[in-house]
């Protein structure tokens, strides 16, 4: 899908929207989503202040100039929208930049000294994914979403042709990153997740902020197969304020979807409100993301008979490349499900018992800007999933290094040759497959805190944590520079004047035989404010330099 296609399909998304969901008469909306066609307008000539911002020419070298940028920083959904839009369908070799506007001046900083640097030159990449047709077990890619010719290689040579779109990333670490997409390999999520679910055209309520990718992955799914957006506010669907329908689902293969963090997930359950509850159950899913779940959580959805489908994806892969259906969900299932139909999941054996998560997928990002995403033979598979409707690929049984495993179902290679010799991309995370092919992320890799030789995985300390009922609201557990022990492992949670500080003594006590000892946090920390996103994304690396701090 070239830029000019995917912008003249948002803009028209705006104008189908923004009449019946949002209130706005067309006649109110600014000419830029008006009935004209997309036009290749610069920036200056984008309406008011609803526009894609234009950076000065940069210099490079002697002689050489970089192409302005558009930024869109809009707080407004629908002036975000308009402003993507725009920029997308200008097609004017200006990359495009998304930026947050909640960030301070720590992200500000990071993110304009990125923007300032000029793309490096694009060496020579894999073609298209989609050329291994006459396999029945795996429809076609969708030529309405990927584009006129679904089959054709994306062109290369400037940042105006591929990899123009810069999203936002920084996840745990703290640390600013801009992953590179297009209109392919957003176009290649949005067919995956179709094809996986089963549906035509994809209708969805939005909680999460557009510029996240979560959020704006739920507006290119609508955008792209002819469904309808519907932003909503979080804070008045807490309250019982507001209950966006799920929508009419008229048209044939239609479904509408919702996303939500874990937390916005647990305030809904403890509201113990029938009618949220009713509410979330007419949604075809409701996709929990954006963080880890924990288990008494997982199980508080399934006794509310809730559509849940947990799912694992990330703004490198344009959201998610593995979901669980909700089907499967009821009927027992676990983890983050499948992997989804244009993605393959292997894990990689990582030399001290246990495996990494990379994937392979059409919609993987080209690289983090300024630079590109390396292309090379994978080596070192232990086991892995490729995305075919009840395929079982990654049932684990001591396969060799190098051994893809699979369960009588046609072999990756076949499916998709070029896709399977592509280079995975490693994740930095840990994770398995159960018997039924379900992928389980058991955490970061890097996140392992070292104490006394000892290794603790954060996750499992607070999965336990919650289930003490000590901690109301959330917990981190982080590992901090320790003389002693190397590092030290402290419990981290939000400051509140509601309840008084954690009971030390009574949580060891209530922690006594489910984990080992040297699991034990040393220290419990309040935190305010709590550094987690609107998104879920819960920036340790604030809470370490927190922890830290007190103890200095």
């Amino acid at each position: 899908m070239t830029r000019a296609e995917l912008g003249r399909l948002l803009q028209e998304s705006i104008r189908r929207d923004c009449p019946g969901s949002g209130g706005i008469p067309a006649a109110a909306l600014p000419d830029s989503v008006s009935t004209r066609p997309a036009t290749r307008q610069g920036a200056d000539e984008l309406p008011g202040k609803i526009r894609a911002r234009r950076v000065a020419p940069r210099r490079s070298g002697r002689n050489a100039a970089t192409p302005a940028i558009h930024l869109v920083d809009e707080r407004d959904p629908l002036r975000f929208r308009i402003a993507l839009a725009d920029a997308v369908a200008a097609d004017d070799g200006r990359p495009v930049f998304i930026a947050d506007p909640s960030w301070g001046e720590r992200e500000r900083a990071q993110f304009a000294a990125l923007a300032a640097q000029p793309s490096l030159p694009l060496v020579a990449r894999a073609s298209s994914p989609w050329t291994a047709p006459g396999v029945a077990d795996v429809p076609p890619p969708c030529p309405a979403i990927m584009g006129k010719d679904a089959h054709a290689t994306s062109r290369a040579g400037s940042p105006c042709h591929s990899g123009w779109l810069c999203i936002p990333t920084g996840g745990s670490s703290g640390n600013l990153k801009l992953a590179r997409h297009d209109g392919q390999t957003l176009a290649a999520a949005v067919d995956g997740f179709c094809r996986h679910f089963g549906v035509g055209r994809v209708n969805a309520v939005g909680l999460l902020p557009l510029h996240h990718i979560s959020g704006l992955m739920a507006w290119m799914r609508c955008a792209l197969t002819g469904g309808v957006y519907r932003h909503a506010n979080w804070k008045r669907i807490e309250r019982g304020e507001e209950r966006p329908a799920p929508g009419d689902n008229v048209a044939a293969n239609a479904a509408t979807f919702l996303s939500l963090v874990p937390t916005q997930l647990q305030r809904l359950l403890d509201n113990a409100d029938e009618s949220a509850l009713a509410w979330l159950r007419g949604f075809r899913a409701v996709f929990i993301g954006g963080g880890p779940s924990w288990p008494a959580l997982v199980e508080a959805g399934a006794a509310a008979r809730l559509p849940l489908a947990f799912s694992y994806g990330m703004t490198e892969t344009a959201a998610m490349v593995a979901a669980l259906t909700p089907e499967e969900f009821a009927a027992g299932g676990r983890g983050a499900g499948r992997p989804m139909p244009h993605a393959r999941i292997d894990l990689m054996a990582d030399g001290g018992g246990g495996n990494r998560i990379a994937i392979r997928s059409a919609s993987l990002f080209h690289g983090y800007w300024p630079g590109w995403r390396a292309v090379a033979s994978a080596t070192g598979v232990q086991s892995s999933g490729f995305g075919v409707q009840g395929a079982g690929f990654g049932a684990q049984g001591g396969r060799e290094t190098g051994d893809v495993a699979s369960s009588g179902n046609p072999e990756p290679e076949t499916l998709n040759s070029e896709l399977a010799r592509s280079a995975p991309w490693e994740t930095g995370d840990a994770g398995s497959f159960d018997t039924a092919g379900s992928l389980h992320v058991s955490g970061r890799r890097d996140a392992l805190i070292i104490t006394g030789g000892e290794k603790v995985n954060p996750q499992e300390v607070e999965a336990a944590l919650r289930a003490t009922g000590f901690f109301p609201d959330d917990v981190a557990v982080i590992g901090v520079p320790d003389p002693g022990w190397g590092e030290a492992v402290v419990a981290c949670y939000p400051a509140d004047d509601s309840f008084p500080p954690v009971d030390a003594a009574a949580v060891r006590a209530a922690l006594t035989g489910k984990l080992a000892p040297f699991k034990y946090p040393r220290r419990y920390v309040a935190v305010t404010p709590w550094p987690r996103s609107a998104q879920g994304k819960l920036n340790r690396e604030a809470l370490r330099r927190h922890a830290a701090g007190e103890a200095a």
